[in-house]
């Protein structure tokens, strides 16, 4: 290949010296695509390299940012009973279980912050366990369970924090809400009659 290369280029040299000069440079045109195209591959392969160290840079304090939350966020719940031997409610009304058929209700709730409910009671009474946040408690204490227009006054006001447990009003006009910068998850466990509401509202 090399002989017959030499031969051609001498044939070439002897017809035409311009020849020569157009071969010499299509080879250095050559030579110079093959150095760019090899230097564009090692660009794009320390590119390449460089974005999946950035990625697994990122991966990683991400995971250490999470750890470190876990670690620094404390539980307010112990292990041990939440409520014993508990009888009374707030306002002193002793615990009634209900005369009829037994019913257990349990509910979650889960209230963004400014969120507050409609006036209403509970005929029944239960334990409540508030899980995160601030539960505001205003009740009325004056007005009749038989008036279910909208005309109520705040006359007593109770906060429950995260971590407290406490046997919820009954037969009480109140309306509840969260007043806190972060989400309200609190439980209840409603001591009820079988097919009765566990809640009133206002009309």
């Amino acid at each position: 290949m090399g002989l017959l290369l030499g031969v051609k280029i001498e044939q070439i040299l002897k017809k035409s010296p311009k020849k020569l000069w157009i071969l010499e440079r299509q080879q250095n045109k050559s030579k110079k695509s093959k150095k760019i195209s090899i230097l564009n591959n090692i660009i794009t392969l320390k590119k390449k390299k460089m974005k999946k160290t950035i990625t697994m840079f990122l991966m990683s304090a991400l995971i250490l940012g999470c750890v470190n939350e876990t670690k620094t966020k404390k539980t307010m719940f112990k292990s041990g009973n939440l409520m014993t031997d508990v009888s009374v409610g707030p306002f002193g009304a002793s615990l009634a279980y209900p005369e009829g058929e037994p019913s257990v209700t349990t509910t979650m709730n889960v209230w963004e912050p400014g969120f507050e409910s409609p006036w209403h009671y509970h005929p029944y009474s239960g334990p409540v366990v508030i899980i995160q946040g601030e539960l505001t408690v205003d009740f009325d204490n004056e007005s009749s369970l038989d008036d279910l227009s909208s005309g109520k006054t705040s006359t007593a006001q109770s906060v429950y924090k995260a971590g407290e447990s406490f046997l919820a009003v009954s037969n009480t006009w109140h309306v509840s809400s969260n007043q806190g910068s972060e989400d309200l998850v609190f439980m209840v466990s409603w001591l009820g009659e079988k097919g009765q509401p566990i809640k009133v509202v206002k009309q």
